[in-house]
């Protein structure tokens, strides 16, 4: 039985509901830019900040500021889902 958004981690609700090829092929941009150390990305339902110097991309859920729908990975995390997003 699928999980419902409650229970999904914020990466997991991202991927399904809002990472498209395009808004991928933004943050692989901005990931893979060497001279970019931090850059906020607003979209619908999340904002996602890259800060290489923290090794970080944070996740937060626009429409709900509860501390499950925020979520820290390793830039390496975030890059690997994003590739199996769309594996």
């Amino acid at each position: 039985m699928a999980e419902n958004n409650v229970t999904q981690r914020p990466i997991d609700r991202f991927l399904a509901l809002e990472c498209t090829n395009e808004i991928r092929q933004w943050l692989e941009s901005a990931i893979a830019d060497n001279l970019l150390k931090w850059k906020q990305f607003n979209f619908n339902l999340y904002d996602v900040t890259i800060d290489k110097a923290k090794d970080q991309v944070l996740l937060e859920d626009v429409l709900d500021d509860s501390d499950e729908t925020v979520q820290k990975l390793s830039i390496r995390e975030f890059s690997e889902a994003l590739v199996r997003r769309t594996a």
